[in-house]
């Protein structure tokens, strides 16, 4: 899963981005930078976040001119590598020459949920909205998971099940019609659903939402590798010993705690006068509200887009408190 390169890369940047340019080792670390970013089209989004943020941070902390210029021209690099290299892999792919050809897909279901698909596809089918969409229009769900991914939604045969055909495509650029024409009439409707989003999805995290044993992808793993077939069924997932429960509690109620504490640890941050803890602090905290707004706003609330990040949060005040522990001694 991609996910789990969201808080490597948000570290990762802050680390490029914050360092001597001319130390050795960084062009190296702007290199695994844009390899981490370019494994989600998302992620494009959090690393030029965090960047953006680390470079600002550390001119306000006193960075030089010249060395703030030569990490802004690294940054820059960085995403516009990301950027071509997503544009080119699906133009050649798929002739669609974008950093994300399904995007609409998602943030058609996400705006169908918030009710402004039906608005726009009321006002104009019957003019000039798709005619295949306006025809199952009423019997889309408004669930956006359901429309997604259910065998029961209108757009499964179409898309789902057509993936990559000239069938599945033809439906993509129709809901991406319906999109832009919903964001268009309704952008204050749009601005205020998805700061709602952004909101739930900043507090959504969970640990171990593998859905084991009952709904995992087990048979997938075991036609992919035959050979750990037993390991797979031996496994604590699958005897469903793992005691999710109190792991979920301990981990859910760690990550509240760090997150309410991170305020008090950028104020400790300040008082200290440390120019990497309070670089560091804003990069993290910036990157967290980048993440949820692109998941929750564009696609759907789901605990897992926030938890591919939100870790870092209590591991880095961790760190914090050791550093500070080893300074005062």
């Amino acid at each position: 899963m991609p996910d789990a390169f969201a808080g490597a890369l948000v570290l990762l940047t802050w680390l490029a981005a914050s360092r001597d340019f001319d130390r050795p080792g960084t062009a190296l670390l702007w290199l695994a930078t844009a390899f981490m970013a370019l494994t989600h089209y998302t992620f494009l989004g959090v690393a030029a976040v965090a960047a953006v943020t680390t470079i600002l941070g550390s001119k306000l902390m006193g960075a030089s001119p010249k060395e703030i210029a030569k990490q802004t021209l690294a940054a820059v690099v960085m995403l516009a590598s990301v950027i071509t290299a997503h544009i080119t892999a699906n133009g050649l792919m798929f002739d669609r020459w974008t950093i994300s050809p399904t995007g609409s897909w998602f943030l058609f279901a996400r705006l169908n949920e918030d009710g402004l698909v039906p608005l726009w596809l009321e006002d104009h089918c019957g003019t000039d909205a798709p005619v295949p969409l306006c025809a199952i229009r009423h019997s889309l769900p408004q669930d956006s998971q359901e429309l997604l991914w259910s065998k029961r939604s209108p757009l499964y045969p179409h898309i789902q099940k057509q993936i990559a055909s000239a069938e599945y495509w033809r439906w993509i650029d129709m809901l991406g019609v319906a999109t832009k024409g919903s964001i268009r009439e309704h952008p204050l409707r749009f601005a205020s659903s998805a700061a709602a989003a952004t909101g739930r999805q900043l507090v959504s995290y969970a640990v171990l939402n593998d859905k084991c044993p009952s709904h995992c992808s087990v048979p997938n793993f075991i036609a992919f590798n035959p050979a750990v077939a037993d390991n797979i069924h031996n496994s604590r997932q699958l005897r469903d010993t793992l005691h999710k429960p109190f792991i979920g509690s301990v981990v859910g109620i760690g990550t509240t705690l760090a997150l309410l504490l991170l305020l008090p640890f950028l104020w400790l941050a300040h008082r200290r006068r440390d120019a990497e803890a309070i670089v560091l602090l804003w990069a993290i905290t910036i990157s967290l509200l980048a993440n949820a707004a692109m998941a929750g706003a564009l696609s759907d609330v789901q605990n897992r887009y926030q938890s591919r990040i939100v870790w870092i949060v209590p591991f880095i005040e961790l760190l914090m408190i050791v550093r500070w522990r080893r300074q005062t001694s």
